[in-house]
């Protein structure tokens, strides 16, 4: 499991998954819409039905943070986190929850805020979901590829953020990791956090054309992502 944040601690939600007394309480709220609205109450956490999912088979969910800033995470059966997933946008901004089940089994997704007193609205949607390849037919064949480079990209940026040494060459190699398989995907939001959070890191190391480059490419990318909202 990792978590990708640009906070310092731990997120309520994570802390309301061991504590005996949590400071958020789950209110469960059904299957995962196409598309739908929500509102976080002061000291809830969401829970979604992900549903059986086969091996191999999963989502590609969205959530647009609209004034809180929030957690999302995949739990099993057994309620481990398998996957947890909290850019560094703050209250605004687009979270991308990619994920392929390992085994089969019973998942779930949790939507809380970052801290427990935090509350306010945000839209979920289904982007991509795939279905097993035992499934005849299947409804798009290339739909697990896309996820798999989706949530490979999302842990490369949680291992780039968390790498202790900062100067090392693997912390680039990570970014430009995710960068490429956002690519693929086409996703346009976390793709400009990427190169976003890329770029600080060449600037740090004294690349500067390289940083500017990044940065270009990043507020490109969020003018596009920002026309299509509207156009929505």
């Amino acid at each position: 499991m990792g978590l990708l944040a640009c906070h310092t601690g731990e997120p309520a939600l994570e802390q309301a998954s061991v504590q005996q007394e949590p400071a958020l309480q789950r209110r469960s709220v059904g299957e995962v819409p196409e598309r739908g609205d929500a509102v976080l109450e002061p000291g809830e956490f969401h829970e979604y039905e992900l549903g059986h999912l086969a091996s191999a088979e999963g989502v590609h969910l969205v959530l647009e943070q609209q004034g809180v800033d929030l957690v999302a995470q995949v739990v099993g059966e057994d309620d481990a986190i398998l996957l947890s997933v909290d850019l560094p946008i703050g209250a605004f901004g687009f979270e991308h929850v990619c994920f392929a089940a390992r085994e089969a089994g019973h998942y779930r997704l949790r939507v809380g805020p970052w801290s427990a007193e935090d509350s306010g609205p945000y839209q979920i949607r289904r982007r991509d979901q795939s279905v097993p390849s035992q499934h005849d037919p299947p409804e798009d064949p290339e739909a697990a590829e896309r996820i798999a480079h989706c949530e490979a990209g999302l842990r490369a940026l949680v291992e780039a953020e968390a790498h202790q040494d900062r100067a090392s060459p693997a912390v680039a190699e990570l970014y430009g990791e995710a960068i490429t398989r956002w690519r693929r995907v086409g996703a346009d939001f976390p793709l400009a956090v990427a190169l976003k959070q890329a770029g600080w890191h060449s600037f740090q190391r004294g690349r500067l054309e390289t940083a500017v480059a990044r940065f270009e490419e990043a507020l490109a990318l969020l003018r596009h992502v920002s026309e299509e909202s509207i156009q929505t």
